[in-house]
């Protein structure tokens, strides 16, 4: 319960946190700080932040879905010149047929390479690694010594 509470007032402190379970704040301090409470705190917050990490790019593309489809069905009714070329002027340039200028140069938005960093814990890096040896195990490898007898066949 004190882990729950910890996770879903992340901003009070355990003064409150000893408050409201009617425990000193000595007992919970100790009970916080020990190794078993911070290893399942950590797994708790992990599985929150793949939860979030997950929905919030579904919700943009679903999101990205419908605009589009809207903008689609409001292009094919409309006969409005000047929408029709402000939305061709907008989709053209985001697909990377835009003038180059100085504020909008070619390549990289960003001018440098993009760091992705990602979150894992071991559990799914264990069931990542079984699952590579499943296919591994499945699809027959490549053999050079098949390939080497192959070309001597064509010669």
């Amino acid at each position: 319960m004190v882990l729950n509470w910890l996770v879903l007032n992340p901003d009070k402190s355990l003064r409150e946190c000893a408050d409201h379970f009617s425990y000193s704040q000595g007992w919970v301090s100790q009970l916080v700080h020990s190794d078993l409470f911070q290893h399942a705190l950590r797994e708790k917050q992990l599985a929150i932040s793949v939860r979030v990490a997950d929905s919030i790019p579904a919700k943009l593309r679903r999101a990205g879905d419908m605009a589009v489809e809207k903008l689609t069905d409001h292009i094919e009714r409309t006969e409005d010149p000047a929408f029709i070329l402000d939305a061709t002027d907008k989709i053209l340039h985001r697909l990377g047929y835009a003038p180059q200028s100085a504020r909008n140069p070619v390549g990289s938005p960003t001018g440098g390479p993009t760091q992705n960093n990602f979150f894992i814990s071991a559990g799914e890096l264990s069931a990542a690694r079984e699952l590579m040896q499943t296919v591994a195990e499945a699809v027959p490898a490549l053999s050079l010594e098949g390939e080497a007898v192959r070309v001597a066949d064509q010669e």
